[in-house]
């Protein structure tokens, strides 16, 4: 911990000694600067800035954050409660794992799973701000054994000097699971701080952070003794065999990352162009851990779910964990051409070279993985006409372990503006059409070759017959969006939310597929054998009688396997509901006497049956069970009352109101339960000065 600490003493001197040499800031003086109390506090976007592009947007609070703000159980589509380290809902999206999209969420380089509770550099603030701001927010829920939710974040903002800004932010977060004793518990905390001489010409941006997870996975890991999948377990307080498991993760990671833009864009002529330089260094640390005491030999004979390694059967504890070490150091540079109404053109070209160092399971084996990246990204936007944009990203990256790995992502957009006039203005009804291409070959984790697991032994095997992953992904979408109305009212305007409709089919392959038997052991399809999932996604939102809204979003898809002799395989094109959704529908109220915001809302969630997965918490992996499971239809519904009054955000919610009605409990995979029926209400409230 005090190499981090050093680390961060020498950045924020360093930070200290460029801010003395910077101009005066003549946009606001010190003397001003106590009088000046800014609520519109800004977050400055990096990736805006490297851009040049608008960098600064307001810091608002997010409605969606306050009425789903318990983010174990918040989720796109149907919402169930697995707890932090993933479920099927959480990580798929178009039939695929979000780490294969090239999402920006935090991957676990071990095993690959994403964590979208983890923050990536994108997810840090960095704020501007004339006076010190501060931001609290909690939430509550039952004080009981089983329900309990709190959760407590605080972040407070300065600027040491007109250009240099640091932040702190806390965040814990605890939540018991049905199974009694079994408290999730997340810690969160970060210092960024963002520097910039007087024109923006120089940014540096950098954080430190520390998250610590405990009882991660949330929720039982063996079946009791003598019983069968099925109905036994599907009621509430289900017992758990092994009651003394503890899990653990802790990561620790340090970020910097530079820009210094050498041609900048200019408003005032006719073409301009933009050259940029950036620089970005970081180093991670990840440690997982996973143990149990008091274990029989019945209880190892008997279990369903498979714990890495496979255990002596007269072992009486275990004690699973691994760690590493990640090093990152990437540079790259950015040129654009822009021509005022013709077109806009940008390349971005980089390398990078990263390190993962100790992966191991003990001191006696490790494992190194160097890998270097080059990667191109492209950006045409022709603004007349059809306003045509187009996107281009290709990155290969050769390692030492792996064959390379390419990823290669084709996007365009055309935007078809229709103008319509109104009592007040002209407004616009843009009809937007986009069109995805993915390929990508991935490699297997490390988990996946160099980890496999054999009866009675504590050591393991590399498992060295494994190929790149291959996926081929396309989607298309057209989205019809409504300008904001704008009514006049007592000589006040009033913004309504806007209307729109989304139809969004894809269509996703993946070749050489890496996955589980029933015991965990790792597989690969064979050459011509293959997992298809094709669908649509379709959503939108509604108003009528001018204040009340349905927003609805749903997938229908449909998931096959190639003919093949292995029935674990195909069980893989069925772990998804064929049809699953949310609807939500709310009253919304701007226009009132305290000047702020109301709201009040329904909203609902379905899904059509599906194959249950079973997970494994020491590995972080979903696999197939010996005996098939299918997860039942559980509709759930949740209603929730929030209101703004000046700077304080107030809210309540009764989550999954029809818990109990119908089936005695919900699960998304064999023995982890969703939450219970509960009352919760929290606050957020941001002060200045």
């Amino acid at each position: 911990m005090l190499k981090y600490l050093y680390c961060l003493i020498l950045l924020v001197l360093c930070s200290a000694t460029f801010a003395q040499n910077t101009v005066a800031d003549t946009t606001i003086s010190d003397t001003i600067k106590k009088k000046n109390i800014k609520p519109d506090t800004r977050i400055i976007l990096p990736q805006n800035a490297y851009r040049q592009h608008f960098n600064q947007a307001k810091q608002t609070q997010s409605w969606a954050t306050f009425h789903y703000w318990n983010e174990l159980d918040t989720l796109q589509g149907f919402a169930n409660h697995l707890g932090l380290t993933g479920k099927p809902y959480r990580n798929l999206r178009f039939g695929v794992h979000d780490r294969y999209l090239g999402s920006d969420i935090w991957r676990n380089p071990l095993n690959g799973n994403t964590n979208m509770l983890m923050p990536t550099p994108n997810d840090i603030r960095y704020f501007d701000t004339k006076t010190p701001y501060v931001n609290v927010n909690f939430a509550q829920g039952p004080q009981k054994q089983a329900g309990e939710i709190t959760m407590l974040d605080f972040t407070f903002s300065q600027n040491i000097r007109p250009f240099w800004n640091m932040t702190a932010f806390y965040k814990r977060k605890q939540a018991n699971s049905e199974y009694a004793g079994n408290l999730s518990d997340m810690r969160q905390m970060y210092i960024s701080t963002n520097l910039h001489d007087y024109k923006n010409r120089f940014q540096l941006f950098g954080y430190a952070l520390y998250n610590s997870f405990d009882n991660f996975y949330h929720g039982g890991v063996f079946r009791q003794v003598g019983s069968k999948e099925g109905d036994s377990f599907l009621g509430q307080g289900a017992a758990m065999n092994l009651s003394n498991t503890v899990g653990k993760m802790i990561v620790k990671n340090l970020y910097a990352d530079g820009y210094y833009h050498v041609l900048r864009f200019k408003d005032s002529v006719k073409a301009s162009q933009l050259l940029v330089l950036r620089a970005t260094l970081s180093h991670e640390y990840v440690y997982q851990r996973l143990s149990a005491k008091n274990l029989s030999a019945n209880a190892l004979r008997e279990n369903w779910v498979p714990v890495l390694p496979t255990l002596r059967d007269t072992a009486e504890s275990m004690f699973e964990e691994n760690e590493h070490f990640q090093y990152r150091a990437a540079a790259d540079a950015r040129y654009g051409l822009k021509v005022q109404n013709v077109f806009h053109f940008e390349v971005n070209g980089g390398v990078a070279y990263q390190l993962n160092r100790n992966v191991r399971k003990d001191s006696a084996y490790n494992v190194y993985q160097n890998t270097f990246e080059q990667s191109v990204h492209t950006f045409l936007e022709v603004p007349k006409i059809l306003h045509l944009t187009h996107q281009l990203d290709f990155r290969t990256r050769p390692n030492n372990l792996f064959n390379p790995e390419t990823f290669f992502q084709n996007r365009f957009a055309i935007a078809l503006p229709i103008k319509q006039k109104d009592s007040l203005s002209v407004r616009q009804i843009p009809i937007r059409i986009s069109f995805t291409q993915l390929l990508h070959s991935k490699n297997p984790s490390l988990f996946q070759q160099y980890y496999k697991a054999e009866r009675g032994s504590n050591f393991y095997v590399p498992n060295t017959n494994l190929n790149n992953l291959q996926v081929n992904h396309l989607r298309g979408k057209i989205e019809w969006e409504l300008a904001a109305k704008v009514r006049d009212v007592k000589g006040k305007k009033d913004t309504l939310l806007a209307n729109y409709i989304y139809v969004q089919p894809f269509l996703t392959q993946l070749f050489q597929y890496i996955y589980y038997d029933d015991s965990l052991h790792v597989k690969q399809a064979a050459s011509g054998q293959y997992l298809s999932y094709m669908g649509a996604e379709a959503g939108g939102r509604l108003r009528f009688m001018r204040k009340f809204y349905v927003e609805a979003k749903a997938t229908l898809q449909q998931g096959t396997a190639t003919a093949a002799p292995d029935t674990f395989f195909k069980m893989y094109a069925q772990h998804l509901p064929n049809f699953y959704g949310k609807v939500g529908f709310f009253y919304e109220n701007t226009r009132l006497r305290y000047k702020g915001v109301l709201r009040i809302g329904v909203d609902a969630w379905f899904a059509t049956t599906y194959m249950g997965d079973t997970f494994d918490p020491a590995s972080g992996e979903f696999f197939p069970s010996a005996t098939v499971y299918y997860i039942p239809s559980y509709p759930r519904i949740d209603v929730y009352f929030a209101t703004q009054i000046k700077r304080a955000y107030l809210y309540a919610k009764v989550m999954n109101l029809t818990d109990g009605l119908l089936v005695s409990g919900s699960y998304t995979t064999p023995f982890y339960p969703t939450m219970p029926r509960m009352f919760s209400l929290g606050v957020n409230w941001t002060f200045f000065d």
